[in-house]
């Protein structure tokens, strides 16, 4: 059994620690926190990227950082993702081919589901900024979580943090407060660039 002693020991060991340097993917040189990303769509893969990395070749398309506020998206779309979606967070992604898909956590990491195509032609004729999401590389964050009713247009990289925090955490905790926090940052985000 170990000490009090030792334990804080660990304890003030893990709190001195130098915080980890985020490094760029492709040549491992340390990248600033508003670095940009690279997305392969064809294997769902980012990339952080260093600037002189950014230049991208295909199949990598260079993600352009995004947060915006949609419109309502209307109370059918409650009864839709009720009726297509075990849970309340999602991001909807129009794939290059114009396949429309949701992910959203499950215990086993992010689930894929295919959205109706007329389900979503539905959606985007009340908001026509889902027409041009950028495929593949934007989507659209879905947030019913605790009554909330957010519609966001976000980039596809803000999508891959939130479902990093989300397995980070236990399932069903999806309130944790680094997930919270998240969700706040993006509405100020939003409220910030409307002022701006």
């Amino acid at each position: 059994m170990r000490s009090a002693g030792s334990l804080s020991t660990l304890r003030r060991f893990a709190a001195e620690a130098p915080a980890a340097v985020e490094r760029c993917d492709r040549c491992a040189s340390p990248v600033s926190p508003s670095h940009a990303h690279r997305y392969d769509a064809s294997r769902r893969r980012l990339e952080c990227v260093c600037a002189r990395c950014a230049p991208s070749a295909a199949p990598w398309r260079l993600v352009a950082r995004r947060v915006e506020l949609v419109g309502d998206l209307g109370a059918e779309t409650d009864v839709w993702m009720g009726a297509n979606l075990p849970v309340r967070l999602a991001y909807f992604v129009v794939r290059e081919d114009g396949e429309v898909t949701a992910s959203f956590p499950s215990p086993a990491g992010p689930t894929l589901s295919r959205i109706d195509p007329a389900d979503w032609a539905s959606l985007a004729d009340r908001v026509p900024r889902l027409r041009t999401l950028a495929p593949d590389v934007e989507a659209l964050l879905v947030n019913r979580v605790n009554g909330a009713r957010d519609a966001l247009v976000v980039s596809i990289d803000v999508c891959y943090h939130l479902v990093g925090l989300l397995r980070a955490r236990r399932f069903g905790d999806l309130l944790g407060g680094d997930v919270k926090n998240f969700l706040a940052d993006l509405g100020r985000e939003v409220r910030g660039s409307a002022r701006g």
